[in-house]
């Protein structure tokens, strides 16, 4: 009786530590694709559906010109700071508003133009009070959930390491370019963090293990993938393979970058390895092998057949070569930082082996605004959307989108946007009465003159082109959000964000990333909340999510035309309720009678269910889904009438 009664004990303490999974319900947000106004001085109603999570959102409008009626070189903004070239601009900017979860909600416009003033630190939208010319214009909403806590996601990596380029990042897509249903994150772990992790010779034997928290953690130069969805303390959860060969010994300042992983093959992956104090690199090509050591390639780079040339000016403690890739090309970002020394370089390499181009950013290079320590751009960084690089880097005041794929051409214009100051937004010298340009320039200054001082961290783009920004040190603001033209939209603050340290030694809040794949797991990732007495790099400790989403689509003064009649009358509804638990109606408007049917798929793109395939009558129809035989999870329900199609995302809780 007692070895039955331990035995039952036994079980019963294991199920108390069992892992359990994190399975987040995302915010959605669904917007009409085409909304209709005459641009005659009324107002007009742009609804929005929210899903589950509550929001704070922004609305704005872009042009929507043809490429010949695009502005060239164009000096707007706040005291000029802010430049566009060959691409749409933004015209209109809302302030935020709360949703709750739900349909029927909406921004109203009046079809006036609006901009950033700029009267206050946190910065002033105001209406132009000019109409918007009538025509046709691009229009999106952003928003996040500004009301619950970051939900605990990874306890074993960082989304963020000080100052430098983004190591850990969300592996959104399969190798055939399907959406992946628990995406990764992955990538690689520095030579920076010897404090965070455990060291390994190159050999791959381990030297000393990492102190204090994780003493648990992989070792430096090791590439790591995690599965989201899975429980965060599940360390053995984690795959791991070491690139043997290439770390620090005595005397030697050699440094990873961080990986990129072939779009079309995750387990091979890219590395730039570079000799910091003889500033000079080499691009090396990587097989994963699961627990073990990577095999790099013999006939793919290295320091003979892809050198890259190098400017760091502080060495191995400031190691700052960002590596990213759209799924074209790869991209290297190589900063300099000595005024007397002009080096911004962003090369351009193939998945074939080779540099395609390279390209001086002349922006970037400001000799006359030196911090206190005499360097002039501490570090930037990229992250990619198809054909576009946002750079931006910590003490320096520019922000810069270029087009990819015209330095690879290596097209002189190059140049989408750009802000100086961070046109006001990212910068705390605003003040229009302020000349002197170490004063202007204050965001370069290396030091805490104000307690808003705007040290940046890395940036990332959406699916729909919104950039968001990760600032440090800007009270209690968490992101900074821009429009597709680097027009500042907004400062927010996640909701369990309490302290902002505004000195040298005061906690950073680090970088992010995001996913937004059509997956459950859409939103932005975070280190954690911030404490007093947390350190400098407090917010390393783990990786957290926030839901965040946008929508987008058109408003036009165009008459749809007779033959489009029939499109424009046929319309799907976003389900309700929506997360479904476990039943959803799904309701569609049929503009003639036929076939119809209505399918619903999962991620992967594999039908699971059909719900509807019959002929139907003209108006307006519903049906329920009822999955309560599927596992939680996003899935789609695609209608099809006819030539008409439209397919929305539904997510499942159980």
């Amino acid at each position: 009786m007692k070895k039955i009664l331990l035995l039952t004990f036994a079980v019963m303490m294991l199920a108390s530590v069992s892992f359990a999974a994190w399975n987040p319900t995302p915010l959605e947000i669904t917007v009409q694709d085409r909304v209709q106004y005459a641009f005659d001085g009324t107002s007009v109603d742009i609804p929005v559906d929210v899903a589950g999570k509550p929001a704070r959102a922004w609305l704005w409008i872009n042009t929507k010109l043809d490429e010949a009626d695009k502005p060239v070189e164009l000096i707007n903004g706040y005291l000029g700071w802010h430049y566009v070239n060959g691409i749409d601009t933004t015209v209109y900017i809302s302030g935020a508003k709360e949703f709750t979860v739900g349909t029927a909600q909406k921004f109203t416009w009046d079809g006036k133009g609006s901009e950033n003033t700029s009267k206050e630190y946190q910065g002033t939208i105001e209406t132009t009070g000019v109409n918007v010319e009538p025509g046709t214009y691009d229009y999106y909403v952003y928003a996040y959930d500004d009301k619950n806590a970051r939900e605990n996601v990874c306890n074993f990596l960082a989304i963020s390491y000080y100052w430098h380029p983004q190591y850990i990042r969300v592996g959104e897509w399969n190798d055939d370019g399907t959406p992946r249903a628990n995406p990764y994150l992955w990538g690689n772990l520095g030579a920076m963090y010897p404090d965070m992790h455990a060291s390994k010779d190159g050999d791959g034997n381990v030297t000393g293990p990492a102190e204090g928290w994780n003493a648990y953690g992989p070792p430096i130069f090791t590439a790591v993938k995690f599965a989201l969805g899975n429980d965060p303390d599940d360390y053995n959860s984690m795959e791991t393979t070491f690139m043997p060969g290439f770390s620090q010994t005595a005397g030697e300042e050699l440094c990873p970058s961080p990986i990129v992983f072939d779009p079309t093959d995750e387990m091979t992956f890219y590395c730039l390895h570079d000799l910091v104090t003889q500033k000079k690199g080499a691009m090396f090509k990587w097989t994963w092998v699961a627990g073990g050591d990577a095999l790099v390639a013999d006939d793919w780079g290295g320091w003979d057949d892809l050198p890259i040339k190098t400017e760091s000016n502080r060495g191995f403690d400031e190691y700052d070569v960002g590596l990213t890739t759209d799924g074209e090309y790869m991209y290297l970002a190589s900063p300099g930082r000595v005024a007397d020394v002009k080096w911004d370089k962003f090369y351009v390499v193939s998945w074939g082996g080779e540099e395609v181009s390279n390209q001086m950013l002349d922006p970037f290079y400001a000799p006359d605004s030196k911090n206190k320590n005499g360097y002039v751009n501490r570090i930037f960084s990229a992250i990619d959307y198809p054909g576009l690089a946002v750079l931006g880097g910590e003490q320096h005041c520019m922000m810069l989108c270029v087009h990819t794929d015209r330095i690879a051409d290596a097209e002189d214009s190059y140049v989408a946007w750009y802000n100086t100051n961070g046109d006001f937004f990212l910068d705390a010298g605003w003040d229009a009465e302020v000349t002197d340009p170490a004063e202007l320039w204050e965001c370069n200054q290396g030091g805490f003159k104000t307690p808003n001082m705007g040290r940046r961290d890395e940036q990332w783009f959406d699916s729909n082109g919104v950039v968001v920004h990760h600032p440090d040190f800007q009270g209690l603001m968490s992101i900074v959000v821009y429009t597709q033209d680097g027009s500042g939209v907004c400062y927010a603050k996640f909701a369990d964000d309490t302290v902002s340290m505004t000195t040298a030694d005061g906690a950073k809040k680090g970088s992010g990333q995001r996913c937004d794949n059509g997956s459950m797991f859409d939103g932005m990732y975070v280190g954690f909340v911030l404490f007093e007495g947390s350190g400098y790099g407090g917010n390393r400790q783990n990786i957290n999510w926030i839901a965040s989403d946008s929508g987008t689509g058109i408003i036009t003064d165009q008459e749809v035309a007779v033959e489009e009649a029939g499109q424009a009358a046929f319309s799907v509804a976003a389900a309700y309720p929506n997360p479904a638990n476990p039943t959803t109606t799904i309701s569609f408007t049929l503009a003639e009678a036929g076939q119809v049917s209505v399918d619903i798929y999962n991620v992967a793109g594999q039908k699971v269910d059909t719900l509807v395939d019959s002929e139907m009558s003209v108006g307006s129809h519903s049906v329920v889904w009822n999955a309560s035989q599927f596992s939680a999870g996003v899935y789609f329900y695609t209608v099809k009438s006819g030539n008409f199609s439209k397919t929305m995302k539904v997510t499942l809780l159980k």
